[in-house]
């Protein structure tokens, strides 16, 4: 047993950079962040991390646990989250986009029937990845080709369809940047 841990004895002593350099390249095969602060910016850089907006809407806000906990699953940080109920000009505003079409008014109503959980979700691609997670806009379409999405499995139709998905990032950043969220 002393021979064995004798044989080991050197090796322990090497750095990790001396234990897997290669003998002909005289470059450093590891790195390691210098500071806190380096490592942080070194992370983001490798590990862009993206925020999106999520709404949980009125009719499936007695799912929020269940949906959240697939939210979670799904690998997204949950970075900020309110439960309230949207007023019309909040409402009016997050649904913009939809303005001058002839279910702006029913969905502004049907927004401000109840509680909505308003979330800001983060990860890598966040945008897309949420897209993904809660499946197309109308319920039957879900139920056919993602039946494991939130849409699939919580939405009743496509104006009460469980939950709100911006369309690209720059949509979303609006959403969670907007004055409704400042208080996160």
């Amino acid at each position: 047993m002393a021979m064995l841990l004798s044989n080991f004895t050197p090796l322990m002593t090497l750095s990790w950079r001396a234990l897997f350099a290669f003998e002909h390249i005289p470059i450093n095969q590891l790195h390691g962040s210098s500071t806190p602060s380096d490592a942080q910016k070194e992370l983001e850089f490798f590990f862009p991390e993206e925020h999106t907006f999520a709404l949980i809407k009125p009719d499936a806000a007695t799912h929020k646990d269940e949906i959240m906990k697939k939210v979670k699953e799904a690998g997204f940080s949950i970075t900020n989250v309110k439960e309230q109920s949207l007023t019309r000009e909040m409402a009016a505003h997050f649904y913009k986009d939809h303005e001058g079409k002839p279910f702006f008014d029913d969905l502004v109503n049907f927004m401000t029937q109840g509680p909505s959980v308003i979330m800001v979700l983060s990860k890598e691609n966040a945008v897309e990845e949420w897209k993904k997670l809660i499946g197309p806009p109308d319920p039957e379409e879900a139920k056919k080709t993602c039946p494991k999405s939130i849409r699939a499995q919580f939405a009743h139709d496509i104006l009460a369809n469980a939950v709100h998905g911006s369309s690209n990032i720059e949509q979303a950043e609006r959403k969670w940047q907007s004055k409704y969220c400042q208080h996160f």
